[in-house]
């Protein structure tokens, strides 16, 4: 492995002093002054964790995914990295479909953190992702072990349980879900979904209109909407002149990235 060294040419900073600047910065709403002692604590320093790290995040604030992952992968090198840094890049490998360095750096990160529940969520996510159910609900059973009134995990344990077949259980994390965060709309969602498939069509309508009220780009939603209007028993029960749902005319516009 090479190391990186400290250029002797550029000019010497408190590096401790100018992280702290950039993490002041990039609380404050100041981009600008968070990369600008970014880039003087990497010019001294390439690859000096906390300047990668936080670069990596404002990269992916922007949308750079690809940066983002160089950044962070940079900053998960360093010997004490520690479990934040893990488990973040494990999500931006998610982000961009790498799900088994995903899964190994979400490993790492619950084992320097056997406590940090925002790990072992996104260790469930991705093993959900990669088919693995059974491990996914138990990671994220104890993502909510420590944080029990973490709406994104009741969410997630949400969408697993689905996948294994237990709906009654995942209706019940999606309405624990909503108990803790009632304007989630992706939970509005699923339980169209689930409601959707279980036949009840007026529910289901409802939860879809009421996840695009909240987001109204949201992709899930409009797609439980159209397979609500074209479910052959909700067309055969509802009269030929009926205007309760139009897609055309009620939910217009684009499409974005599907949320968790």
């Amino acid at each position: 492995m090479t190391v990186a060294r400290r250029s002797e040419a550029a000019p010497r900073i408190d590096v401790t002093k100018t992280i702290e600047r950039a993490r002041d910065a990039w609380r404050a709403g100041d981009p600008d002054g968070a990369e600008m002692a970014c880039r003087q604590v990497l010019a001294v320093w390439p690859g000096q964790a906390d300047a990668s790290y936080l670069t990596g995040l404002m990269a992916h604030h922007y949308a750079n995914l690809d940066l983002a992952l160089a950044y962070l992968r940079q900053a998960c090198q360093a010997p004490r990295a520690p479990a934040h840094f893990f488990s973040d890049f494990a999500e931006m490998c998610r982000l961009a479909g790498l799900l088994a360095e995903g899964e190994q750096a979400a490993r790492r990160a619950v084992e320097l953190a056997p406590d940090f529940a925002a790990a072992w969520n996104n260790l469930g996510i991705i093993l959900q992702e990669m088919l693995k159910l059974n491990e996914s609900r138990l990671c994220l059973e104890r993502a909510l072990a420590f944080e029990p009134a973490n709406a994104e995990a009741l969410n997630n344990l949400g969408n697993t349980l689905k996948r294994l077949g237990l709906a009654a259980e995942a209706e019940k994390r999606w309405n624990a879900a909503l108990a803790h965060k009632p304007d989630y709309a992706e939970v509005y969602s699923n339980l169209s979904n689930l409601l959707n498939d279980q036949g009840e069509y007026d529910r289901a309508e409802a939860m879809a209109l009421k996840a695009l009220e909240l987001s109204p780009r949201l992709a899930d939603a409009h797609i439980n909407l159209v397979g609500i209007a074209t479910a052959p028993i909700a067309i055969s029960t509802r009269s030929a002149g009926s205007t309760r749902f139009s897609p055309s005319r009620r939910h217009t516009g684009a499409r974005s990235p599907l949320g968790r």
